[in-house]
């Protein structure tokens, strides 16, 4: 349930997609639906020759792309400014969770529109196998029961039901994996604080917790 918080498009996704079924369209009129289709209608420029990327390219993106290229050749801070940015943003989510006493076992409350569009997209994820006889593998997946789990009760006992529900309709099944890792395999995570003590994990298990999930799936696969 935890991934439901999250709003991000896989590019790598879209273009396998677009490789693969290049007619493939949502038809729903919906928010998540229009800007799929709206990638999906998008040509991927950096799959295209290097000769044909300096034509596509405008005044103000070649003034970019040489001032770029100079300033990396010059100094060694620009051309580690990707990573220098993931640290900063690191060590910002570090300070917002100390400031605020968020730590692993906060919490995670639903964020109600990025939550329906990843449901609205699981939807169309089922409905796609079914109309191409692919028999998906859904699971709810294994999570500690030692302590007080992160989310609201409510809400997650919500989303078990609306997902078996969207299964059924499909004729799926769901497997529920909630309680198949012992709490002995799970383990701690390093602080979201920054600090150096560590905090519970609830999203990660020891290797025989892999163990235990891969012949769980195994038997759902084969």
């Amino acid at each position: 349930m935890d991934d439901l918080r999250e709003d991000g498009i896989r590019a790598d996704l879209i273009n396998d997609i677009k490789k693969t079924d290049p007619d493939f369209k949502i038809e729903a009129n919906h928010t998540f639906a229009n800007k799929i289709n709206k990638l999906l209608a998008e040509e991927k420029v950096q799959d295209q020759p290097a000769s044909n990327l300096e034509i596509d390219l405008t005044p103000q993106e070649r003034s970019e792309q040489f001032l770029n290229e100079w300033l990396e050749k010059q100094t060694d801070i620009w051309h580690k400014r990707s990573s220098v940015r993931g640290d900063l943003f690191n060590r910002l989510y570090n300070f917002r969770n100390w400031l605020f006493g968020i730590n692993a076992q906060t919490k995670r409350k639903l964020i109600k529109n990025r939550y329906e569009a990843n449901m609205f997209a699981l939807d169309a994820i089922l409905k796609f196998c079914k109309a191409r006889n692919i028999k998906p593998v859904i699971y709810i997946p294994p999570i500690r029961h030692d302590v007080e789990i992160p989310y609201d009760q409510v809400e997650y006992t919500s989303f078990k039901r609306r997902l078996k529900n969207l299964a059924a309709s499909y004729n799926f099944k769901v497997l529920n994996l909630e309680n198949a890792i012992p709490n002995s395999f799970w383990g701690t995570k390093a602080s979201t604080t920054g600090g150096d003590g560590g905090e519970l994990d609830f999203m990660h298990f020891q290797y025989k917790g892999h163990i235990i999930l891969a012949k769980r799936l195994k038997e759902q696969v084969l």
